[in-house]
C-alpha cells in the first residue's frame, strides 16, 4: 500500500492518510472525484443556461460559449491525469 501513498500527489494524499487498506484508498478517492464531477457537471450545465446572446454580437457570443467549453474540456484533462 505504501506504493499506493507514494504514487498520489500531496492535494489528494490528506483525503486517504487515515486509510488502512487499498480499498479503502480506492474508495475515497472514488468518492472524492464523483462528487468533484458531478459539482463540475451542474457548474458546467449553468453556465450553459445563462448563455444569453443580448446585445452582445454573435463573435461575443461564441467567445463566450467556446470560453465555457474550453473551460469543461480543461477540468476533465486534469481530472484524468
Amino acid at each position: 500500500m505504501s506504493a499506493l501513498f507514494y504514487s498520489l500527489s500531496m492535494d489528494v494524499l490528506h483525503l486517504v492518510i487515515d486509510c488502512q487498506t487499498s480499498h479503502c484508498v480506492w474508495h475515497t478517492l472514488e468518492q472524492a472525484i464523483t462528487s468533484l464531477s458531478n459539482s463540475h457537471i451542474m457548474q458546467l450545465h449553468g453556465s450553459f443556461l445563462d448563455i444569453r446572446q443580448g446585445d452582445d454580437s454573435i463573435t461575443i457570443y461564441v467567445v463566450t460559449y467556446n470560453s465555457i467549453t474550453k473551460h469543461q474540456f480543461i477540468i476533465e484533462f486534469e481530472m484524468n491525469f
